[in-house]
């Protein structure tokens, strides 16, 4: 039981997040090597990036003010977690990041995989 109520967390935590990285408007990888995107191309990434740290900062926000008294169940959906968007996110930016897409990436590029960890470490601890 305590499993599925942890699936269930982390499928309604991260569903949206998830949604702004990968969807039907990817954009080929031959594409994006050979760096000669439409606008449209750029419109595209330039909004999964804002939609990711706009749900990304609403998750934050809400996820540091419940407390998880419990010292393994917090490490644990801590941990579920990162493992969880880490990997997806570091796949998408690994993807897109380099990639030339504005002219002020740090408009659109505001997290690193490793932010991302360090992040969700603050979850569930409102001592």
């Amino acid at each position: 039981m305590m499993e599925d109520q942890k699936k269930a967390y982390l499928h309604t935590t991260w569903k949206k997040v998830e949604d702004k990285l990968f969807g039907a408007d990817e954009i080929p990888i031959a594409v994006l090597k050979a760096g000669k995107l439409r606008d449209k191309d750029k419109q595209v990434i330039k909004d999964k990036f804002s939609g990711f740290n706009r749900e990304l900062d609403e998750i934050c926000r809400l996820q540091q003010t419940y407390a998880v008294p419990d010292p393994e169940l917090r490490a644990t959906l801590r941990y579920d977690s990162r493992n969880n968007i880490s990997s997806k996110y570091k796949e998408f930016y690994d993807k897109y990041a380099s990639v030339p897409f504005t002219k002020n990436p740090d408009k659109y590029i505001k997290n690193t995989p490793e932010t991302i960890a360090v992040l969700i470490d603050t979850f569930f601890d409102v001592s």
